[in-house]
């Protein structure tokens, strides 16, 4: 019998000293992040319903549009709506790049990196191609986002990254593994940089907008 693939996609592994990874075709997903032989991130099964949103690259916008709906540059969009729970939610939820297959750019032993074109969504029908990176050094891991409007119009944008640090519990309900991860804690940095002169921008946190050849110099969110 001839074996599937997984329905994660493709898998990709990378390591560097004390430190392997596993990113997933599906979504860009970090599936799983250890440190000698521990787990750093919790992870998931190639077949298995990602919890909690863990791993996800979340574009063109991280987390809640109510009712689907907004207003960009003068026009009315409506993104489907996958949050009902726990009621009276109605959101858009976490932008739509976990729910495709993103496109291997490059594999080596310590990095990986994959790509998404978006299409053509009522919600969102700009012409966006995001591209992220994963590379394992000394320091652990450092993800690069990079995002470019290949479009003839402004098109909304903001990023956000989801990992779910492993804090050695299973939870069965959101509510057991929100009180888990309460005790939690993580120190990081921040940072946002533009290039200016190309129509390209690479991301760490924070919001921009997508304008085909340049990128404007005020930065406030849309979404």
């Amino acid at each position: 019998m001839t074996s599937k693939t997984p329905r994660t996609g493709n898998q990709y592994s990378i390591h560097y000293g004390d430190y392997s990874a596993v990113i997933c075709e599906l979504g860009a997903k970090i599936r799983r992040f250890d440190y000698q032989g521990k787990e750093i991130f919790c992870p998931f099964g190639v077949n298995d319903l990602t919890p909690t949103c863990n791993g996800y690259v979340l574009a063109p916008w991280p987390n809640r549009i109510e009712n689907g709906e907004y207003d960009f540059n003068g026009k009315h969009y409506c993104a489907p709506v996958n949050e009902y729970h726990p009621a009276p939610r109605n959101n858009a939820n976490h932008g739509y790049a976990y729910h495709y297959m993103w496109k291997l750019e490059s594999l080596t032993d310590s990095a990986v990196t994959l790509s998404l074109r978006f299409p053509n969504l009522d919600g969102y029908p700009f012409d966006v191609t995001v591209t992220v990176t994963y590379e394992l050094g000394d320091n652990g891991m450092t993800a690069t986002v990079n995002a470019r409007n290949d479009g003839d119009e402004p098109a909304p944008w903001a990023l956000g990254l989801h990992p779910w640090l492993a804090n050695g519990k299973q939870g069965a309900t959101a509510a057991e593994r929100d009180a888990d991860s309460a005790a939690c804690h993580l120190q990081g940095r921040q940072s946002c940089d533009g290039e200016r002169g190309a129509d390209s921008h690479r991301h760490r946190t924070g919001y921009q907008y997508l304008r085909p050849e340049r990128w404007p110099d005020a930065r406030r969110p849309r979404l």
